[in-house]
């Protein structure tokens, strides 16, 4: 499902569709996606093309604040969008940026050559993950007539011992159960996701005394009896 709001931007056939206004253009978009999940407990995807196109009749916060409250949303699983960072200043890419989890970008094999820039170039992507891991790829592609082809580059220096991991090391790297990582205890596992929690709670700390001999505010050390 689309929606339309390239032709008509600034609401003049439908005022619906006006980007100006984010409340109901969040409205609209949710309500387009939840009636195409049908009420389910199934999930969809919001593809923007593009926030450049937005950004000519909205400010960055408002289009910071639509993402995030999409992204809040939680039948919203995942949100793309496109922006042509040549055409804005780097607080506006940056800002962005900070907001994705995943980010790919293209460039030209030469950007100060004028020759043949739409033919080869290279491909980024630059992965964060949710305990502050940030993995970069980089591929080489050239444009043919019959299509695009990707080459991968390996960006890995070339030493006598293995730096890689195989497909079956990697899948076993992935099982490991950090420390920092709340683990559930046959429950499901709470990790911040970016959504709003349903509830509010207050958190407390609760102190139990050695013995009934110690005053609730002494400052003698517990650990004074211990024989180290």
């Amino acid at each position: 499902r689309i929606v339309d709001c390239y032709c008509n931007p600034l609401g003049w056939k439908d005022k619906l569709k006006d980007v100006r206004d984010l409340e109901k253009l969040l409205s609209l978009i949710l309500e387009v996606g939840i009636g195409l999940v049908a009420h389910g407990k199934s999930r969809f995807s919001i593809a923007i093309d593009s926030v450049t196109e937005m950004l000519r009749h909205t400010s960055l916060h408002s289009l910071a604040s639509l993402i995030s409250n999409l992204r809040s949303h939680g039948q919203v699983s995942s949100i793309f969008w496109l922006i042509h960072s040549d055409l804005h200043e780097t607080r506006v890419t940056a800002a962005l940026e900070y907001m994705s989890s995943i980010v790919a970008s293209l460039e030209p094999e030469n950007p100060f050559g004028l020759k043949q820039n739409h033919r080869k170039g290279k491909f980024y992507v630059r992965f964060k993950r949710r305990n502050g891991r940030v993995r970069v790829t980089c591929e080489e592609f050239n444009s043919e007539k019959a299509g695009i082809k990707f080459v991968n580059q390996n960006l890995v220096p070339k030493v006598q011992f293995n730096l890689q991991l195989s497909e079956r090391e990697r899948i076993d790297r992935e099982k490991v159960v950090l420390p920092f990582e709340h683990q559930g205890n046959g429950k499901d596992v709470q990790i911040y996701d970016g959504r709003r929690s349903a509830t509010e709670s207050k958190g407390e700390i609760h102190y139990i005394r050695d013995s009934d001999d110690e005053q609730p505010d002494s400052d003698e050390d517990p650990d004074d009896d211990l024989d180290i």
